[in-house]
């Protein structure tokens, strides 16, 4: 069996441990590494909210009240829930950035 050192502590561990017994990290043998530079140092965030997806809803909100011809009270009502519904609905995602040399890994092209 192989020792290797945590990605959190840095304390030596069995390649095959779940967890390390000394800090808690789960699969702490596992690394991503930054396909540009090679570092090890990656952070993720999640979006929970997408704006392009809220002025989505929006507009297919207010073009379902207008076909409909809806009172104002349903337009605002139809054109809030549509757009909380594409806000959520396009989001979601995790984005990873490179520490050392500020790579970006997910979706699209955001710097």
């Amino acid at each position: 069996m192989e020792l290797k050192k945590c990605k959190t502590c840095g304390k030596e561990i069995s390649e095959t441990a779940q967890v390390c017994p000394h800090c808690g990290e789960t699969l702490p043998c596992l690394y991503l590494k930054c396909p540009k530079c090679g570092s090890i140092h990656i952070t993720e965030k999640r979006e929970f909210f997408s704006p392009q997806g809220f002025v989505l809803g929006i507009i297919v909100g207010v073009c379902f009240c207008l076909v409909y011809n809806t009172t104002l009270f349903t337009l605002i009502w139809v054109s809030l829930i549509c757009s909380l519904i594409g806000s959520f609905r396009y989001c979601n995602q995790s984005f990873m950035t490179c520490q050392k040399c500020g790579y970006f890994i997910g979706n699209g092209n955001k710097k």
